[in-house]
């Protein structure tokens, strides 16, 4: 059975989760792996950073112009 997300660790869960799942889909992986080019290692910590409750230091630019 699926739990609340009540703690950070849910939270870095769901978007390792999500992020996995795009990387690997057929029909959207290829936009991110080969065209865009994400570094995960980078870009991933940066999500995570986002939400208050998974860091201290909560990312302070603007997500929805950087993916413009």
């Amino acid at each position: 059975m699926k739990h609340d997300i009540t703690l950070p660790d849910d939270i870095r869960l769901l978007i390792d989760t999500f992020y996995e799942k795009v990387k690997a889909d057929e029909q959207i992986g290829y936009i991110f792996n080969e065209i865009a080019r994400v570094n995960w290692a980078e870009h991933l910590p940066h999500a995570l950073s986002g939400n208050s409750c998974c860091s201290k230091d909560a990312y302070q630019g603007n997500p929805i112009q950087k993916h413009f």
